[in-house]
């Protein structure tokens, strides 16, 4: 059997995006996840939070560290749909028009660089521009935990996004403040046959 839990999760701080397309010039416009025009992140991108999530949950004793290999394996027993999972703002899905004085979209201008792969490869200095939704926002999407050996319980994995969403994030330029969120709702809406 698996559980299945709803999940919403509040915005504590604006949520970065830079869907990356290959290529250093892409239009601000094209670094946003969209289908259909709505501004969203794909559940993959969430599934792939989970494992920093899971660092942070052991930094902070939630997890023991002999654990820490569960979070190599925990993607396998975790499902997160739907795929493409809408942003929402004030209960209605963001749809990208503009980035002008009246969207809930803007564009944030800094300078990057610094270092790669351990610190082996510098990146030079140069300005960026990426796509910022200012608060408030949250999303909403489901959960599955598949029964498993390793050990992860539902509350095991609701602390993950409660302390990923703090020291983690979701999307871009989350080591400088952006898309921290709070759990705002975890509820077990079901328990499947895997």
């Amino acid at each position: 059997m698996a559980s299945e839990f709803r999940v919403e999760v509040s915005g504590i701080t604006d949520l970065m995006f830079n869907a990356y397309r290959g290529n250093a010039d892409t239009p601000p416009q094209d670094m946003l996840y969209l289908k259909d025009g709505i501004v969203g992140l794909p559940s993959a991108n969430i599934q792939s939070f989970l494992a920093l999530a899971g660092d942070a949950a052991i930094q902070f004793k939630r997890i023991p560290a002999k654990k820490k290999d569960v979070l190599v394996v925990a993607p396998s027993v975790i499902i997160i749909t739907p795929p493409f999972i809408p942003v929402l703002r004030e209960g209605e899905q963001v749809k990208f028009s503009s980035f002008d004085d009246n969207s809930a979209l803007y564009l944030d201008t800094r300078k990057t660089g610094g270092s790669m792969g351990g610190g082996n490869m510098k990146i030079p200095p140069q300005m960026k521009v990426r796509p910022v939704l200012k608060m408030p926002w949250t999303m909403e999407f489901n959960v599955r935990l598949l029964d498993n050996e390793i050990g992860i319980t539902g509350d095991e994995l609701k602390w993950w996004f409660e302390a990923g969403g703090v020291y983690t994030g979701f999307g871009n330029g989350r080591k400088i403040g952006f898309g921290k969120f709070e759990v705002a709702k975890w509820e077990l809406v079901k328990k499947v046959k895997a």
